[in-house]
């Protein structure tokens, strides 16, 4: 197949296409189930129509039977303005869509809300296919262009997304139970965060599209005026860049200080703004390996800072169980005594916890009287006896019951 510019102009186009409506249906499929139309047009029964039309235009593309261009004639023609009408359709659904979710999340509580829950649930998971979609067709396209070494890169990052993939639909089957798991809820707002410029910028790549369809690349159409593409000028940025940064709700400025002080491009920028942290934090963070995901969690979910974070981590223990522990009132040092004393697990140390045993000196300390069955050490305990006392007794055979007898028949 010989790859000229209006074969992979017709490949792009079809491509974003198929990925966006494939994702946009599995997302009204979630809402419609859910009863949470809300602002949204649900006819699933279009949506498929207009997906499984699509899947032939791109078989076609493959098999060089079309090509969407502006001086093409007859069915060609045809297409081309279809496939213009659904991009322009598509990205005002984006549109809409982020707005919601922007407007769902500036009004989150901290309790989880059902029909919320459900929106936010499909535009992960619409997010995550059509990322999955992006990824098989690019690792198709680079082998067929005899591109190894990219289709290799494209195959590295395929299980994670398919993993999001997975998460997203579990999800959606869990939609039921919502009520019954707050942290679920806390996770969810996290991870959707970013969504409202995510989708934005998918709207910007397919006005990329369309102005590379037409041929024309000025900055109206990324939303720009002249007077403002003046300024993105002389930063630096390019047309493209500029609307991307634009889409993703950066101005001029905030774009050239974010590229000169992370390097990040603009869709990395999103996901560490959209979760709460500037430019030094999201560096900082990054440097000791966290995604923007992952540093707000830890920041949210265990109540940990960057260093605190780095040492949980480097002590091997996952966010659960850092956040086990700081329910308990332990941060990390506070972890590694326990652990000192024997405890690894957050639930045992509660459990010494609830028979009084604040410190892990003291855990130690009844260990080394040979007794170490918390039953038993609150036993000993409500004798108003400490670990000392209490080995002595138990090496001389007595269990805290025998050993009330005997003191009760001391008192007397």
């Amino acid at each position: 197949m010989e790859l000229n510019p209006e074969f992979i102009v017709s490949f792009d186009l079809v491509s974003a296409l198929q990925a966006g409506y494939r994702a946009q249906l599995s997302a009204q499929e979630i809402l419609q189930e859910h009863s949470c139309q809300g602002a949204f047009d649900l006819d699933t029964e279009r949506s498929a129509e207009t997906v499984r039309k699509i899947d032939i235009w791109c078989q076609q593309v493959w098999e060089g039977q079309l090509i969407l261009h502006q001086h093409g004639d007859g069915e060609n023609t045809d297409r081309l303005a279809e496939a213009i009408d659904l991009t322009e359709e598509l990205s005002v659904d984006l549109d809409e869509l982020a707005d919601a979710i922007q407007r769902g999340l500036t009004g989150a509580s901290e309790v989880p809300e059902p029909e919320l829950y459900a929106l936010l649930t499909a535009g992960l998971t619409r997010n995550a296919l059509a990322n999955l979609h992006n990824i098989q067709t690019s690792i198709e396209f680079a082998r067929v262009v005899g591109h190894e070494e990219l289709a290799a890169r494209y195959e590295e990052v395929h299980p994670e997304v398919l993993g999001m993939v997975k998460q997203a639909e579990a999800r959606a089957r869990a939609l039921e139970s919502v009520d019954e798991d707050p942290l679920s809820w806390d996770v969810l707002l996290i991870q959707a965060a970013s969504l409202p410029g995510v989708f934005r910028g998918m709207r910007n790549d397919l006005l990329h599209l369309l102005a590379t369809l037409r041929n024309q690349h000025n900055v109206e159409i990324y939303d720009i005026s002249e007077t403002e593409w003046l300024l993105w000028e002389n930063e630096g940025f390019d047309p493209f860049g500029s609307g991307a940064w634009k889409a993703f709700g950066f101005d001029v400025y905030e774009a050239s200080e974010w590229v000169k002080s992370t390097g990040c491009d603009p869709r990395l920028a999103n996901e560490w703004r959209s979760r709460g942290f500037d430019m030094s934090d999201s560096y900082h963070w990054s440097m000791s390996g966290f995604t923007p995901e992952g540093a707000a969690c830890w920041q949210v979910l265990a109540s940990a800072g960057i260093g605190e974070a780095a040492a949980w981590r480097a002590r091997g223990s996952s966010l659960h169980t850092a956040r086990r522990w700081h329910e308990l009132g332990c941060d990390v040092e506070a972890a590694r005594a326990w652990s000192f004393a024997g405890v690894d697990d957050p639930t045992d140390a509660s459990i010494f916890k609830a028979a009084g045993i604040e410190e892990p000196a003291e855990a130690i300390a009844w260990q080394k009287q040979g007794i170490a069955c918390i039953g038993t050490i609150k036993a000993w305990k409500q004798l108003d006896l400490g670990p000392e006392d209490s080995g002595h007794l138990h090496r001389a055979g007595y269990d805290p019951t025998s050993a009330r007898e005997l003191l009760n028949a001391a008192n007397h």
